[in-house]
């Protein structure tokens, strides 16, 4: 079949079923080398198409070059066994899942996963269409730090709205209703009534609220039911405008790519959550004060921005458009003040609640405790890079650290790409060395995790009465050599 890879044509056969990998919906294959091009290929059979629930989204994707998404190359029919069948060419993007990151305890840029999803998000609502399986293991980034959205083939039309029958990840639309329905008293919310698009910037409001919380609270295991519980009352008592944003939606005026200030939701999600500097508990739970079905909860105010944003805040809780949370605003009044910062006393209805969450930020560099803390993280720092220069300077080697595990495809043709896929590559290509029995082969393609290298001619098929040959692939990686323990078929073409 003909396929476009980065406006070039190339003639390609695909080699289904070997080699390839099913999820819960598709096979899929990667990376599958086409040219120069490493591609992820996912491969739908006829009804299977029928059920491909972002395939428009797909097809308006096809040859463009949207922000943060993997670029899709080319989708192209074709017939197999008597059957219709599509391949998917997608861009192989190097990285980690989102959820692989943090399995493996790897720092996360807040800021970074911040913008790319804000970005991604965007390029989805600009295509008329909405991500509902949004969790951590559809959110991928790079080697270089940038993050994507994949798995678009399971986005949903802008027109159709949220479900519970959709096959998808629900953890964070859980959290949208439980804020709905816990924070802000709205009981009788159905499902369809929060819009896709608006739904999606709401997960992420609480998916960078997750990151933050954890690592702040690095002991706090990442999935636990308590980290999840907290979450809503958490986000309303950073800043009034969230429970504002949630209010919008619910009102009609979120349902749509920019019906509400895409920027001002990041900017808001920076300054209010990627921003914080620690989290406490203050404040406790008096028992003595329990009298017909209230409770007590003696609790510090909540410093805001400015202003400008309580005088916004309270025009939106007493303007009739909402709940209006009287304890907020006894802190508002408490912060406009400027000194009197005496604790407040909150009257609720129920049983008795854990001391809630206070938000504070860290005391300016002129704090003498700042700037202690300063001080001894950069004399820290100091210490470990003159231990490395000493110790460890010279004795660090690329070739023994390096792996290779694999390689793709298991058959191939002459003069035909080989993907061998390993670990700490070196990227010099002068250390690397790839041979197929004892003829070396050409590097197209390095990377730290994957080498691409062209199959040279085998002499062997010559001989009359040869058509397939098998051979052994050694990498020689500085002067460590390395032998595969498969072996490649080659096939005349």
């Amino acid at each position: 079949m003909k396929v476009i890879i980065n406006e070039r044509e190339y003639e390609w056969v695909s080699d289904y079923p070997e080699g390839w990998m099913f999820n819960s919906r598709h096979y899929f294959k990667c990376p599958v080398v086409i040219g120069r091009n490493p591609c992820f290929v996912k491969r739908f059979e006829m009804d299977g198409r029928q059920r491909v629930a972002g395939w428009n989204l797909l097809m308006k994707l096809k040859y463009k070059n949207e922000p943060h998404l993997p670029r899709t190359f080319d989708i192209v029919q074709t017939e197999e066994n008597r059957r219709e069948v599509y391949y998917l060419f997608h861009e192989y993007v190097n990285g980690s899942t989102l959820k692989a990151i943090i399995k493996d305890s790897r720092p996360v840029d807040l800021t970074a996963l911040t913008d790319g999803l804000f970005n991604a998000l965007s390029s989805v609502h600009r295509n008329d269409a909405w991500f509902p399986d949004f969790c951590e293991k559809n959110i991928f980034a790079d080697r270089n730090g940038k993050w994507f959205l994949i798995d678009l083939d399971s986005c949903q039309p802008a027109s159709t709205r949220p479900s519970n029958d959709m096959d998808v990840n629900m953890v964070y639309w859980a959290l949208v209703y439980k804020f709905y329905k816990e924070i802000m008293g709205v009981e009788d919310l159905k499902v369809a009534d929060v819009p896709g698009r608006a739904l999606n910037y709401l997960q992420l409001v609480f998916l960078v609220l997750h990151l933050k919380v954890f690592s702040l609270r690095p002991s706090q295991e990442y999935m636990s039911d308590q980290a999840f519980d907290e979450l809503p009352s958490l986000l309303d008592a950073l800043d009034p405008r969230f429970r504002q944003l949630f209010l919008n939606v619910l009102q009609g005026q979120a349902d749509g790519p920019v019906a509400y200030p895409v920027e001002e939701i990041r900017e808001l999600v920076v300054r209010k959550i990627v921003q914080l500097n620690r989290l406490t508990m203050r404040g406790e739970t008096s028992l003595q004060a329990q009298h017909d079905g209230y409770y007590s909860t003696t609790a510090e105010p909540v410093a805001e921005a400015d202003d400008v944003e309580l005088q916004e805040a309270r025009q939106a809780n007493t303007s009739g458009r909402g709940p209006v949370d009287e304890s907020r605003n006894k802190r508002q009044d408490q912060s406009e003040a400027g000194n009197k910062q005496e604790p407040v006393t909150i009257l609720q209805k129920g049983p008795v609640q854990p001391p809630p969450i206070i938000v504070q930020d860290l005391p300016g560099l002129k704090h003498p405790r700042t700037r202690a803390l300063l001080t001894g993280s950069v004399a820290a720092l100091v210490a470990v890079i003159l231990l490395w220069f000493f110790l460890y300077r010279g004795t660090q080697q690329t070739g023994p650290s390096a792996q290779i595990i694999d390689f793709l495809p298991k058959t191939a043709y002459m003069n035909s790409p080989v993907a061998i896929s390993g670990k700490h590559i070196p990227r010099n290509s002068q250390e690397i060395k790839v041979f197929f029995n004892r003829q070396r082969g050409n590097i197209s393609y390095l990377s730290s995790s994957l080498i691409v290298v062209a199959l040279p001619k085998m002499d062997e098929l010559d001989k009359p009465g040869s058509d397939s040959l098998r051979i052994r692939i050694a990498v020689i990686i500085a002067k460590d050599t390395i032998r595969l323990p498969a072996l490649l078929t080659v096939k005349k073409k």
